[in-house]
């Protein structure tokens, strides 16, 4: 297993450039949100918990999710989410890295700690993130967002913040099961890799 390190080496750098192909050509296939039009699944972040799960390497694993940002800029309909995606991916990865840090064996107990840590970074900096965003920059955009789920849901607040509670709160659910999502797929392809290395060391 590789270490958390930034050491680069020809094996690194060849890792690097598989992954950051499979994350460019994934970020464009994206799954919608029902709850809220605007978030997307984006399977583009599968392959960047795959690769830290797998080598432990926090600066390559940064560097895909630029390399996903990049992808994103080909399908983006709104640019600033490009950014609010990086952090999203970002705030994941530095859970399970505070978690995983200085563990040599991926155990199923720090794994769940990750995972706990994982949900609730990101869904806390993407909640302070979105919140800064709509109250301050785009009451217009939440505006958008509260006639889309008073569609579906009969009791909406009239205040600006109730109803920005509303929509944060079903941001941090998609966030959540983003999270859980990207784990559950990410974890065994990683233990794959992991023991395919194994056998040809």
């Amino acid at each position: 297993m590789g270490r958390m390190t930034g050491k680069v080496d020809a094996k690194l750098i060849a890792r690097i450039s598989i992954f950051s192909s499979l994350t460019f050509l994934l970020s464009l296939i994206e799954l919608p949100y029902p709850l809220l039009p605007f978030l997307k699944f984006n399977i583009g972040e599968i392959p960047i918990l795959v690769f830290f799960l797998a080598f432990k390497n926090i600066y390559a694993t940064v560097i895909l999710a630029v390399v996903q940002a990049l992808g994103l800029l080909v399908i983006a309909t709104y640019p600033i989410g490009i950014l609010f995606k990086f952090l999203a991916v970002t705030s994941m990865i530095l859970g399970f890295y505070i978690a995983l840090k200085g563990d040599g064996k991926n155990s199923i107990k720090l794994l769940k700690l990750g995972l706990l840590y994982s949900v609730f970074f990101r869904v806390a900096i993407m909640t302070l993130t979105n919140f800064t965003f709509l109250y301050f920059f785009a009451p217009g955009f939440l505006k958008n967002a509260v006639n889309y789920v008073s569609g579906y849901l009969k009791f909406m607040p009239k205040g600006i913040l109730g109803q920005l509670t509303i929509i944060l709160f079903l941001t941090a659910i998609f966030n959540a099961i983003h999270t859980v999502i990207d784990y559950l797929i990410s974890h065994p392809i990683a233990n794959i890799i992991l023991r395919f290395m194994k056998h040809f060391k």
